[in-house]
């Protein structure tokens, strides 16, 4: 998947589980199915915008990608809350439903999208790291 076509796959799935970019786009009949947004080619930015009539933009902004990507809010709602856990042999479990998880109290436990956020830090290529690492990455409609 190219990297366009995954800030597109992501930006959708945020959307769909409630992400909604900045307030300054919104106002009392705005929904998030108003919501367009463009991933700009060879730049750093998504315009984010709101649709009332047809493909009319009613209002944009452009988002910073680093600063979209890495944010609180935007993680929470790609990963989720459930836990997971890291153990003594260094391995991460989810805890609510790996029934492979050790039987020892975990040394940490994270919320889903605090490790991910963490793992997307450190990688070399973030925007690959969400590639590889959605969740249900077959049920998003472009």
């Amino acid at each position: 998947m190219n990297k366009q076509i995954i800030l597109k796959t992501t930006i959708a799935k945020s959307i769909k589980n409630g992400w909604l970019p900045p307030a300054s786009l919104w106002d009392d009949d705005i929904t998030k199915k108003n919501i367009i947004f463009e991933v700009l080619e060879g730049s750093n930015d998504v315009v984010f915008g709101s649709d009332v009539v047809g493909r009319i933009w009613k209002s944009s902004e452009a988002i910073d990608i680093a600063r979209l990507i890495y944010s609180h809010d935007f993680a929470k709602s790609l990963w989720g809350f459930n836990q997971v856990g890291l153990y003594d042999n260094d391995k991460w479990y989810n805890i609510q439903e790996d029934e492979d998880t050790p039987m020892m109290c975990p040394v940490s436990i994270l919320e889903n999208w605090q490790y991910h956020l963490q793992q997307m830090v450190i990688s070399d290529d973030p925007i690959e790291y969400l590639g590889e690492n959605m969740l249900d990455k077959s049920t998003i409609e472009l």
